[in-house]
């Protein structure tokens, strides 16, 4: 396809779409994928900014679309893969049947302001909000689990979150670069978040970063430490 296409088709000959197969293909607005793609890459449409519907062939085993947004399907329970990233909405829910956002389903989405988990959600792969410059607030499920490296890389304009209690790891780089991140809400302990933190190293460069815990609070300092 041309950059300056608004509209692609993946025939139904093809079954695999590469990494960053669109990649930047700005005026893409509309994508449909056919009966037998059975995989898709990592960031395979990153930077597509204009993208506001994903459609899927009725027929296709691995993959659907809801709402205009692409999920993997299986047994009725779903992972959203890419997030429309031209879609104008400033607030998006998961539904409450999806378990898993893919890495990269949001990077680089600048309309959304705010988004809240479904109550299924229990993983969240790495670079997942990277670069979402207007993204405010968060809501995670508590079924959360597991939240991977660079989640909120660059997110400028952040300034809370709240993580659950069973969460056992916290990506690298997590809130590097989230000048505005005041507050971190975590309903476990201080020894807790230590102990995660010790071995996923959740660093934040505010320098106004405070961890607040059920029994008190940690900071972290310029440098991105933790300090107890």
């Amino acid at each position: 396809m041309g950059k300056k296409d608004t509209q692609f088709t993946v025939s139904d000959d093809v079954t695999y779409i590469g990494a960053a197969a669109f990649n930047d293909c700005k005026n893409l607005t509309s994508i449909t994928i056919g009966k037998t793609v059975n995989d898709i890459g990592s960031g395979a449409f990153s930077g597509c900014a204009n993208l506001q519907n994903f459609k899927v062939a009725d027929n296709n085993g691995y993959y659907t679309s809801i709402d205009g947004n692409l999920y993997t399907k299986s047994w009725g329970r779903y992972k959203l893969v890419q997030y429309a990233l031209g879609k104008t909405n400033t607030e998006f829910t998961v539904p409450s049947n999806v378990t898993g956002i893919y890495s990269g389903a949001f990077n680089g989405c600048e309309n959304l302001t705010t988004v809240k988990m479904g109550d299924s959600v229990d993983t969240i792969e790495g670079y997942a909000f990277n670069g979402c410059k207007n993204l405010v607030s968060v809501t995670f499920s508590s079924a959360l689990n597991s939240i991977g490296e660079n989640i909120f890389y660059d997110c400028e304009n952040l300034t809370s979150i709240t993580i659950p209690i069973g969460i056992t790891e916290i990506g690298h780089n997590s809130f590097r670069l989230c000048g505005n991140l005041t507050s971190v809400y975590y309903e476990g302990t201080r020894s807790e978040w230590l102990k995660i933190a010790s071995k996923s190293g959740s660093e934040s460069d505010s320098g106004k970063t405070t961890i607040i815990c059920s029994d008190g609070e940690i900071k972290f300092d310029f440098n991105g430490l933790l300090v107890a």
